[in-house]
C-alpha cells in the first residue's frame, strides 16, 4: 500500500462529505479496498476516523463557541436533557467517531469482498 494512495482516499472522504453527505463518503474507501484488499479492514476504519477526526476538529478550530453551542444543544435534545447538554456535549463527537470507526471498517470489508468475489485471484494448477 502507497502512502499517497492512503492519503488520497483520505482527502476524497473529507470533499465527498463536505459536497455530497457523509454516505456518499464511503465510496472513497470501498474503491480503497478494492484496490488494496488486504488489511482492507484496518486501513479504511483508520481513514475514515482520521477524516472524521480533522472535520470534527477544523470545526473546532474555526468556531469553537459556535460548535460548542451546537454540540451542547443536539446533545440536549437527542438525549432529552437540556441542562445536562454542556456538561456532557463531548459524548456526540466521541460517537461521531465511533461510528466513522464501525462505517470505515464495513466499507472496507464490503471492498474486499467485492474484489474477491467478482474478481478471485487466478490459481494456476498444472496437471501432469
Amino acid at each position: 500500500m502507497k502512502i499517497l494512495s492512503f492519503l488520497l482516499a483520505i482527502a476524497c472522504i473529507i470533499a465527498l462529505h463536505l459536497t455530497l453527505g457523509w454516505q456518499a463518503s464511503l465510496v472513497a474507501p470501498i474503491g480503497f479496498a478494492w484496490l488494496y484488499p488486504e488489511r482492507a479492514v484496518r486501513w479504511t476504519m483508520l481513514q475514515m476516523g482520521l477524516a472524521w477526526i480533522g472535520m470534527i476538529g477544523t470545526t473546532y478550530a474555526i468556531a469553537p463557541e459556535e460548535t460548542a453551542r451546537m454540540t451542547s444543544a443536539v446533545f440536549g435534545i437527542i438525549s432529552r436533557l437540556p441542562d445536562m447538554g454542556e456538561k456532557l456535549a463531548w459524548i456526540l463527537p466521541l460517537t461521531s467517531v465511533l461510528f466513522a470507526l464501525i462505517a470505515g471498517a464495513l466499507a472496507g470489508l464490503f471492498g474486499a469482498s467485492l474484489r474477491r468475489s467478482l474478481r478471485p485471484e487466478v490459481t494456476t494448477e498444472h496437471s501432469a
